[in-house]
């Protein structure tokens, strides 16, 4: 032991009391500059990132195609849970118009209408709501730029974007001959006007309808453009009802009163789905046996000849037992018209050049036939299904009122274009192509278990719903057939890997109640020999051990389960929670350093479970926070630390664990938090950088912590929100990327562009001093002030400890051990990791850790 002088002894015992008191004076006098640096950081950090898809296109429902019709190549889209698009015809892309919607008001991402101002190019209106019960989120949008921005509207009637019914209409339409004048036909309150661009909505008409016993209510608007004149409120307009029986109307005086359109075919079985004006004011409607999208046994196509109201049937002959969903006729061309069905798998397209008096079939394609489809741009949705099927839902059908050579079409995964349809009418070829660039609608499963970056290999595993899951080695390009999972599974509720061998992985499906393994990294899928008995048919969740030797499942109302042989058989684990009724998610988490350990989290009863022997047996070792959501959000662990694990707790906030949940620390800063994913340390730093979805300083969005959650720097700005988040992983490749899935958006990566010298994709970086240096001067020359710089550079772990303290620092720092005489009894250099006070007897000490951005003392406790 060295015995140092008395007057260094002093200042030893004096020194931390002295830089306490001078940072206290400092603190106090930076606080509101420090304030001002803090919150003017985060805005420039969100300002550095770039949000992008994950490109792997369409995926999900879209449920209509609007064309403008005051100018050419003007059009939008709207999906049922995955927001509204418009075309990029320079760039040829869709892009998202509600990226700006966040946690609070995500289902706004629910669009039940949009209209185009045909005598206004730039004038676009979306409705948007997924409830139709009293009080719930909804909103009109309008734009006067083409929806690149949007001004919001709350109007006094609910919507139901993701509700039966979705793909009809539409719903809410623009005055063709004064644009001031909008209607809108709601599920349960009625027929609403707006005379003032849709700022007011008054309730109108006769009709006495308000809502019919499915909830569709007026589905349908139409106005006849021909019944006025320019700067005159149309006086003809015509509106569906969702119920059988009668269910068309007209107006013929602006819409104070409506009739039931006389001789309509009043069947007892079919209600309107889709209603269109052609260029020589016929009417053609489309009917099913109910609203759609699913369910349809029967249906009709009919036109109604406004100039002598005779009525036709001009249902394709032999076709039975299915509904018909869009329907329109060429504005160019009389008696052009397209339809199609709705209730087969595959649904089919029809062409009639004759008005209906005959159709010929346009959708099936063969490698050899006239019709053909080119999937070249997404891959995976000729994988998803039979080649040269239509595919199902399609609930409308469009041509381009400027071209007739171009249609398009909606359906459950996407939408789908041909430029050159009228050359089938001379027997010639025609190629629809997938036309979902930039149009992603995939919507990841449950929660927090449904993105992985692995340390090697592809850069992102994701399981979705509907599809199943994708490998991803280029986040700018649709996986090719060899990364899309197979078997699919239908949706894919988690996947896990072995992070210590990330050949290993294992995923579940929701559509089977089964699951797959891979031992070559996702390259090759087997199916799991056996399955766990899955009462509630939801297979939940999956974990995988550090090293692949054990598999934990917990399937949704049932234990958890353990395989030791990936799946060729499954076994009850014991002393886990207890299987309550009804919901119930016990997610099972592995500890991605030691083999042999995994946890769980009882968000119904606050308890945290661990088992040291691949989830044979648990015991409940610590108490945590119960979430908002008795539900639970995911717990995660941390790669390179065992027994690391952050919880997110829902409204009530975030917590961590450094003993494996035994003892919990709440993050203070963070109120609300319902993700979080770890990525690769920040330069100089080597616990992982912290990613979550929270709310701090009362904001929702995203945020990175590079110091082990001390401080936060928010990394998105308002208008990338991107709706509901279901789950977030950083890159452990790449600094500051990480990885979001959404439950309608698709998945997104998102890294910084810019480095500290505001270079886009330069090299320099924020030193351990806080200033900016290029990569070969950092940490050279190092001076600051302790004041502004304080920070909590370094922990350790256990306290009180008996044989080591387990010393972790962000920055390589000195230490020194001193004990209560004052005697420096251990000191050195660590860079990272270090053990310390293994040769120091029982005992009281103080330890001090020193570097250039922090100078700390804290009490230890040998025992």
């Amino acid at each position: 032991m060295t015995t140092l002088p008395i007057s260094i002894r002093l200042y030893l015992a004096c020194f931390h009391y002295k830089i306490m008191r001078k940072l206290s004076f400092l603190l106090l006098l930076f606080s509101g500059l420090l304030f001002t640096i803090i919150t003017n950081a985060q805005i420039s950090e969100a300002s550095k990132y770039l949000y992008k898809n994950v490109k792997i296109g369409g995926g999900g429902f879209v449920t209509g195609i609007i064309f403008s019709e005051a100018a050419s190549n003007i059009f939008y889209a709207r999906t049922d849970m995955g927001g509204a698009y418009r075309w990029d015809n320079v760039n040829g892309t869709w892009v998202q118009m509600l990226n700006f919607l966040g946690h609070n008001d995500f289902q706004l991402s629910n669009v039940e209408s949009i209209a185009t101002d045909p005598s206004d190019s730039s004038r676009v209106y979306l409705a948007c709501g997924q409830d139709i019960w009293s009080g719930a989120p909804r909103a009109i949008f309008r734009s006067s730029d083409k929806g690149v921005t949007l001004e919001k509207i709350i109007p006094p009637f609910e919507m139901g974007g993701n509700y039966p019914g979705r793909g009809n209409g539409e719903r809410l339409q623009v005055d063709p001959n004064k644009n001031n004048i909008l209607f809108f036909g709601s599920r349960t309150r009625g027929l609403y006007r707006s005379i003032d661009l849709g700022s007011n909505w008054t309730t109108v008409g006769n009709l006495g309808i308000t809502t019919t016993p499915n909830n569709g209510g007026i589905n349908i608007v139409l106005f006849d453009k021909n019944s006025s004149t320019p700067g005159n409120a149309t006086q003809t307009i015509y509106i569906g009802v969702s119920r059988t029986g009668t269910n068309i109307y007209r107006s013929t005086d602006g819409g104070s009163t409506f009739s039931a359109l006389a001789g309509q075919p009043n069947s007892a079985t079919l209600m309107p789905h889709r209603m269109k004006m052609g260029p020589d004011s016929v009417l053609y409607i489309t009917f099913s046996s109910n609203e759609g999208p699913n369910g349809e046994t029967s249906g009709a196509v009919w036109k109604y000849k406004t100039t002598n109201s005779v009525w036709t049937n001009i249902t394709p002959a032999g076709v039975t037992n299915v509904g018909f969903g869009g329907i329109c006729p060429d504005k160019l061309k009389s008696n052009t018209v397209m339809v199609t069905t709705i209730g087969w798998f595959p649904d089919k397209i029809y062409r009639s050049t004759n008005g209906g008096s005959t159709w010929k079939e346009v959708s099936i394609a063969t490698t050899t036939g006239i019709i053909r489809r080119n999937t070249s741009e997404s891959p995976w949705i000729a994988w998803h299904r039979t080649v040269g099927e239509a595919g199902h839902w399609l609930d409308d059908i469009e041509i381009d009122p400027f071209n007739s050579s171009r249609v398009m079409y909606i359906e459950g995964g996407g939408a789908w274009t041909c430029n050159n349809i009228t050359d089938i009418d001379q027997n010639n070829t025609v190629t629809w192509n997938f036309f979902c660039s930039g149009l992603e609608q995939m919507g990841g499963w449950g929660t927090g278990k449904n993105i992985i970056s692995p340390p090697s290999g592809a850069c992102l595993f994701t399981v979705l719903s509907d599809i199943g899951g994708f490998k991803h080695h280029n986040l700018d390009v649709s996986p090719p057939d060899s990364n899309f999972f197979n078997p699919i599974g239908n949706s894919n509720t988690s996947i896990d890997i072995a992070w210590l061998n990330p050949k290993i992985i294992a995923r579940l499906n929701y559509g089977t109640n089964s699951g797959n393994y891979s031992t070559n990294g996702g390259t090759t899928w087997s199916t799991f020999a056996t399955n766990p008995t899955i009462p509630q048919g939801d297979p939940g969740y999956i974990a995988v051990s550090a090293n692949g030797t054990y598999f934990v499942w917990n399937p949704q109302g049932a234990p958890l389960y353990y395989s030791s042989n990936k799946g060729s058989s499954w076994i009850a684990s014991t002393g886990g929670p207890v299987v309550l009724e009804g919901w119930n998610r016990y997610i099972p988490v592995a500890d991605k350093v030691n083999d042999s350990k995994f946890y769980t989290h009882d968000a119904h009863n606050g308890k945290v479970y661990r088992s040291i022997n691949g989830g044979a047996t648990w015991v409940n070792v610590g108490t945590a926070p119960t979430p908002s959501d008795p539900g639970g959000w995911a717990m995660q662990s941390v790669p390179g630390y065992e027994g690391h694990l952050w919880l997110p707790e829902g409204t009530i906030g975030l917590s961590r664990s450094a003993d494996g949940g035994t003892t919990w620390t709440k993050i203070s800063q963070v109120q609300a938090c319902e993700q979080v994913g770890f990525g690769k340390a920040a330069p100089l730093h080597s616990y992982p950088a912290i990613y979550i979805y929270a709310m701090i300083n009362t904001n929702w969005g995203f945020y990175r912590s590079d110091d082990i959650g001390d401080n936060w720097v928010r990394i998105n700005d308002d208008q990338h929100s991107l709706g509901w988040i279901s789950g977030i992983c950083g890159d452990p490749r790449i600094y500051s990327r990480f990885y979001i899935s959404t439950t309608g958006r698709g998945v997104f990566y998102a890294n910084s562009i810019y480095d500290c010298h505001n270079v886009l994709y330069g090299n320099a970086f924020i030193d351990s001093c806080g200033t900016c240096v290029d990569t070969t001067k950092g940490d050279k020359i190092c001076a600051t002030s302790i004041g502004v710089y304080m920070a909590k550079s370094f922990s350790f772990t256990p306290n009180p400890f008996s044989q080591s303290l387990q010393l972790h620092l962000l920055i390589p720092s000195e230490y020194m051990i001193v004990n209560m005489s004052c005697e420096v009894v251990e000191s050195g250099h660590c860079q990272s990791d270090c053990l310390v006070g293994s040769n120091l007897s029982a005992g009281f000490y103080l330890l001090t850790v020193r570097n250039p951005k922090e100078l700390k003392t804290v009490k230890i406790i040998k025992q």
